[in-house]
C-alpha cells in the first residue's frame, strides 16, 4: 500500500428488486437481450403482462434493463449512428399511443430475461401460448405476480 493510502476491502450489497405489476388499465411489456460475444450470437425475450387492458385503450407500459435504450426512447434522444435510422421508426409506431418506458434491473426482469436467454438458443421468432410456456418460465410470472422479490449483488471496493 502507498503511503497516505487507506486499506480497502470488499463491499457487497445486496438490493431488493420487485417486479411492479399494471394497473388494470396497461398493457405492460418487459424486453430483455442477451448477447454470447464468443459466439456473436444474439436473442431478444418478451412478455406481455394484462392484455386485456387493450379494451381501455393504447396505453403501455415498457420495461427494460438497458439504460441506453430507455434515454435514447425516453428522452428523445438520436443516440449512436448506428441507432439514428431506427430510432425515428420506433418513435413513429409510438405516435398516438401512451407509451411510458422505463428501467428495470435485469434482477426484476426474470421473465424476460429467460426469454432473451431461449431466443439466443433458437435464432427464431416463437410466440408462446402462456398454457404452453415452460414450468420454470411460469413459475417466475407467478412469483413476479406475488410481488416476491428477487436481489440483486453489487460488488466494490469501501475504504475501511
Amino acid at each position: 500500500m502507498l503511503a497516505g493510502q487507506r486499506p480497502k476491502r470488499r463491499v457487497v450489497r445486496a438490493t431488493k428488486v420487485t417486479w411492479v405489476a399494471p394497473d388494470a388499465k396497461l398493457i405492460k411489456v418487459n424486453t430483455d437481450e442477451a448477447f454470447s460475444p464468443a459466439s456473436n450470437i444474439a436473442g431478444g425475450g418478451g412478455i406481455i403482462r394484462n392484455p386485456e387492458a387493450a379494451q381501455h385503450g393504447d396505453n403501455i407500459w415498457m420495461e427494460t434493463d438497458a439504460t441506453a435504450i430507455v434515454q435514447m426512447l425516453g428522452e428523445n434522444e438520436h443516440g449512436s449512428a448506428p441507432a439514428r435510422h431506427i430510432l425515428p421508426r420506433i418513435r413513429q409506431k409510438h405516435s398516438g399511443l401512451n407509451v411510458k418506458i422505463s428501467f428495470i434491473p435485469r434482477e426484476g426482469n426474470k421473465p424476460a430475461d429467460y426469454l432473451a436467454e431461449q431466443g439466443k438458443e433458437e435464432q427464431e421468432l416463437r410466440i408462446i401460448n402462456p398454457r404452453a410456456a415452460s414450468d420454470r418460465l411460469r413459475a417466475m410470472v407467478e412469483m413476479d405476480g406475488k410481488g416476491i422479490p428477487n436481489f440483486r449483488f453489487q460488488r466494490r471496493w469501501s475504504a475501511i
